[in-house]
């Protein structure tokens, strides 16, 4: 019989299972939701009915008032967007969509004075340049 061991690729993506198979990030999400689900339940049911709703159709709609409540809390414990935790991959999604997307190159050929007209050049510059156009053409 041989023996097993599971070996994770990145190691820093491990996390320890606390209790009942989850991690404390996962928990810590599960008791904030059952402490605010349970309440914000109990007050929109309570309120529903006190406004003349019958206790079925009240916890009926006080079910629907909770998922935009619980939704994000549950996504900040378990939702994992490329391996990155949700603060993290938000972060690298704003920063995305605020930066400039204009990508320059710099002329590989003609270094700093790219700009300048080849005519203006002098001739050892000339020369350079196709130096270094026949040693990038051999690299390829």
């Amino acid at each position: 019989m041989a023996l097993e061991v599971q070996v994770y690729k990145d190691v820093r993506a491990y996390e320890a299972k606390v209790m009942f198979g989850m991690s404390w990030r996962q928990l810590g999400a599960a008791a904030v939701a059952v402490l605010v689900g349970g309440g914000a339940y109990a007050a929109a049911a309570f309120t529903l009915h006190a406004n003349g709703a019958s206790w079925s159709s009240a916890t009926n709609m006080a079910m629907y008032l909770l998922f935009p409540i619980l939704i994000p809390i549950a996504a900040w414990g378990w939702w994992r967007p490329k391996g990155l935790k949700p603060e993290q991959y938000i972060g690298y999604v704003i920063n995305h969509y605020a930066s400039r997307k204009v990508i320059t190159y710099a002329d590989e050929y003609r270094g700093m004075d790219a700009g300048r007209p080849a005519d203006q050049r002098s001739r050892r510059e000339q020369k350079q340049d196709k130096k270094k156009e026949k040693e990038n053409l051999k690299e390829r």
